[in-house]
């Protein structure tokens, strides 16, 4: 599997749950039950910027495209609910799909300030 590229250079990736069709796309990852899309990625031997793993730090900061997510327990520092809600982004590490489908790509940014981008040098890919 490889992360499919725009010619704007974004990279993103579709999430889907078990037993999801999501068309003929060849760059879909299936999760697990109750799996976080950090630890889906990880799982499936793709790199993705991280560190903390606790919503702390807000280093996997992710853009969400389509479909939603639930946000465990993380600071207002690594992500605040406006960032969340009006700018549809999130963190990888809390992030568990509520929506059979999530499309995601990773952002760097203050999101405290609501300055966020995607940044493709810090997409993830997968390992070969």
């Amino acid at each position: 599997m490889t992360a499919r590229a725009s010619s704007t250079g974004d990279r993103r990736v579709v999430i889907a749950g078990p037993g999801e069709k999501v068309g003929e796309q060849s760059d879909v990852l299936v999760r697990r039950h109750g799996e976080v899309v950090l630890d889906t990625l990880l799982r499936l031997g793709w790199t993705a910027p991280h560190a903390c793993r606790r919503g702390g730090c807000g280093v996997c900061l992710i853009r969400i495209h389509r479909g939603e997510v639930r946000h465990g327990p993380h600071t207002q520092r690594a992500l605040s609910q406006r960032a969340e809600t009006e700018e549809r982004l999130g963190l990888a590490c809390r992030a568990l799909p509520t929506t059979s489908v999530v499309e995601i790509d990773f952002c760097r940014g203050d999101t405290a300030r609501g300055t966020t981008f995607s940044d493709s040098t810090r997409s993830f890919v997968k390992e070969q």
